[in-house]
C-alpha cells in the first residue's frame, strides 16, 4: 500500500495509545506534499534524521532549510 503523504510514519510516532517520547529516530517520508512536507519539517527540527523519498524533484521545494536527506525514487 503506497503511504503518498507519510501518514505511516505519523501513526509510528504517534501511535494508537497517544504520543510518546523518542530519544533516537530514523524516519523515511514517503511523499513530500503538504502533508510529508510539514511531517520531514517537524521530526527534522525535534532533532530526528529524516529522509524524504519522491519521485517529482520539484516536490523538495516545500522544504525550506531542512537539513534532512531527498531522495528522488519510488517508495
Amino acid at each position: 500500500m503506497a503511504d503518498p503523504d507519510g501518514i505511516l510514519t505519523l501513526w509510528l510516532l504517534i501511535g494508537p495509545t497517544g504520543a510518546r517520547t523518542v530519544t533516537s529516530m530514523h524516519t523515511i517520508v514517503v511523499g513530500c506534499g503538504r502533508l510529508g512536507a510539514e511531517l520531514a519539517q517537524t521530526l527534522r527540527t525535534d532533532g530526528g534524521s529524516v529522509a524524504v523519498i519522491d519521485k517529482n524533484p520539484k516536490a523538495f521545494s516545500r522544504l525550506e532549510d531542512f537539513g534532512g536527506t531527498t531522495v528522488v525514487g519510488f517508495g
